[in-house]
């Protein structure tokens, strides 16, 4: 039986120029909407849409962006775009970063993604960050993943660093949340301060403790800021270990 080719893409050009919201589920098309404030593209694959072509994800996406100069709200779900190698992505792009002065969130879920976007767009630093990677070993992605996000994770006001694991049906999720202390967001709650907040699928054999874990993470954050670590579940805490931080 053949199986349908996917159709995640399509031609279909959209220029609007008084469209203020567009979510997009399962579709995609370069977009032209310079009063666009909120961007939201979700893509599940289903066995019956054969198999995802990726290679317009990352060019289909920065054109958006481009025309989109007053975003607010991004949420990019299963593109597979900005990988580090990704041929879309030029030397000019990275040179000149684009600039989303209004952004205010940013959400990115993929099964596979090192978020190269923060490396090609320049937004607040106060912006709210949730990224969630699907399987990954930590000493590969997470380093990547931190150097992208540098200049978010050493904002002023994060004073406090959580690190924790979470168990479901599927595996090991880790937890890396930086927010402020004056914050009354609750854990899972999708609004409120911002904060930055990784959510990563850890493959069996590739667990680290939370000692591991921050050290990859200091060389990117303020680590004379903390004020408050808070450390839940995760690895072994060996006696010898030792994490300095202001409060000390």
């Amino acid at each position: 039986e053949d199986v349908e080719e996917d159709t995640f893409f399509s031609n279909l050009p959209l220029k609007t120029p008084v469209l203020r919201e567009l979510y997009l589920d399962s579709i995609f098309f370069p977009v032209n909407a310079p009063q666009l404030r909120v961007l939201e593209v979700t893509n599940e694959e289903r066995i019956y849409r054969g198999m995802f072509d990726a290679s317009h994800s990352t060019s289909v996406v920065l054109s958006a962006l481009r025309n989109s100069p007053l975003l607010e709200l991004l949420t990019l779900e299963g593109t597979r775009a900005f990988d580090s190698d990704d041929m879309a992505i030029t030397t000019e792009d990275r040179q000149r970063p684009l600039q989303l002065p209004h952004l205010r969130r940013v959400r990115l879920k993929d099964e596979s993604n090192d978020f190269g976007l923060f490396s090609i767009i320049h937004v607040p630093t106060e912006v709210d960050v949730d990224l969630e990677i699907g399987s990954c070993t930590p000493e590969s992605y997470f380093p990547a993943t931190f150097t992208a996000m540098n200049r978010h994770l050493r904002h002023d006001l994060y004073d406090t660093l959580a690190v924790f694991e979470e168990q479901d049906d599927g595996g090991t999720h880790m937890n890396i949340i930086m927010r402020s202390s004056s914050s009354g967001r609750g854990r899972y709650d999708q609004q409120g301060t911002p904060e930055f907040k990784l959510d990563a699928f850890i493959e069996l054999d590739h667990k680290l403790t939370a000692p591991e874990i921050i050290a990859l993470l200091i060389p990117h954050i303020n680590v004379f800021n903390i004020r408050f670590l808070d450390l839940v579940e995760i690895g072994n805490l060996a006696g010898g270990d030792q994490i300095q931080t202001a409060s000390e």
